[in-house]
C-alpha cells in the first residue's frame, strides 16, 4: 500500500544545478520535502501496524469467545433466558477486564489496553473479518476508527465513511459531523475504493502525527530508543497531553 524505498528512490527529484544562484535554496527545499515525505510514510506504516495489531488481538478475543460458547453446555440458547444471558455477559466482561489489566501490567507505557479499547478491538475484528491492512480504515488514526464503530451499525456505512475519511483527509470532528449529517444518504451506493490514500497535508494526517496510540505503540516497553521516539509528539499543538481517546487531558488550574 505504501511506497517502498526503491519506489521513493525512483521518484526522487533531479538534483539542482550548482551553477544556479538559487541552487542551495532548491537543495534545501528538496531535502526538507524528502524528510517530510519519509516521516509521513513512516507514520502511516506504524499506524497500519498498530491497527493490524489491534485487529489481531480482536481476532484472539473472538476466537476465545467462540471456544467458550462451544465448550459451555449451559450456554444460553433462548433469547428469553435473561438471567443466563446476563451471567454470560458478566463473565465476558470479567475476562476482558482481566486481560486489560494483565496487558497493562506487561506494557505499562501503552494506554491502548483499556477494557473499552479491547472491546473496540474485538468489534474491529468482527466488522472487518479479513485482511484489515488492505482496507482504507487501516490508514485512519485509532480515534477515527472508534468513532466509526461507535456511531455506525452496517458494514456498508462503515466502509463508506472510512473511505471518505481517508480520501478527504477528514479530522475526527469532520468525520463525526459527516456521520451526523447522514452524508451517505446523499451519495447513495458508492463502490468501495481500496486505492485511496490519506492526503499528506490533511487534518487527519495532522491528527495521526500526534495520535497517542501510535506514539505509545512505538515504546511498548518504555525503554531504549523506542521510548524516545516522538518525544515531542502525542500532544496538542500547544504542548498539552492527551487521554487514550486523543482528547486533551491536561488538568486545568
Amino acid at each position: 500500500m505504501y511506497p517502498t524505498y526503491k519506489d521513493t528512490e525512483a521518484m526522487a527529484p533531479a538534483p539542482p544545478d550548482p551553477a544556479d544562484p538559487s541552487a542551495y535554496d532548491d537543495l534545501l527545499g528538496q531535502a526538507r520535502d524528502t524528510v517530510t515525505a519519509a516521516r509521513t510514510r513512516t507514520r502511516q506504516a506504524v499506524n497500519a501496524e498498530l491497527v493490524q495489531t489491534y485487529w489481531q488481538i480482536g481476532k484472539l478475543l473472538l476466537s476465545h469467545q467462540e471456544q467458550a460458547d462451544r465448550g459451555d453446555p449451559d450456554a444460553p440458547n433462548d433469547a428469553d433466558d435473561a438471567d443466563d444471558a446476563d451471567d454470560a455477559d458478566d463473565q465476558d466482561t470479567d475476562f476482558v477486564a482481566r486481560l486489560a489489566a494483565d496487558l497493562k501490567a506487561a506494557h505499562p507505557t501503552q494506554r491502548g489496553f483499556s477494557r473499552r479499547n479491547l472491546t473496540h478491538m474485538r468489534k474491529l475484528a468482527r466488522t472487518w473479518p479479513g485482511r484489515i491492512a488492505q482496507r482504507p480504515v487501516a490508514q485512519l488514526p485509532w480515534g477515527h476508527i472508534t468513532v466509526l464503530m461507535d456511531r455506525l451499525e452496517t458494514r456498508a456505512e462503515l466502509d463508506f465513511y472510512a473511505t471518505e475519511a481517508v480520501q478527504r483527509g477528514w479530522s475526527r470532528a469532520e468525520l463525526d459531523e459527516a456521520i451526523h449529517r447522514h452524508l451517505h444518504r446523499a451519495h447513495g451506493a458508492i463502490p468501495l475504493d481500496l486505492d485511496v490514500t490519506l492526503p499528506e497535508d490533511s487534518p487527519a494526517q495532522t491528527e495521526l502525527a500526534g495520535d497517542p496510540f501510535r506514539l505509545d505503540f512505538l515504546r511498548l516497553d518504555g525503554c531504549g530508543d523506542d521510548a524516545r521516539v516522538g518525544a515531542g509528539e502525542g500532544r496538542t499543538p500547544d504542548g498539552r497531553g492527551t487521554d487514550e481517546r486523543g482528547v486533551d487531558a491536561t488538568p486545568r488550574p
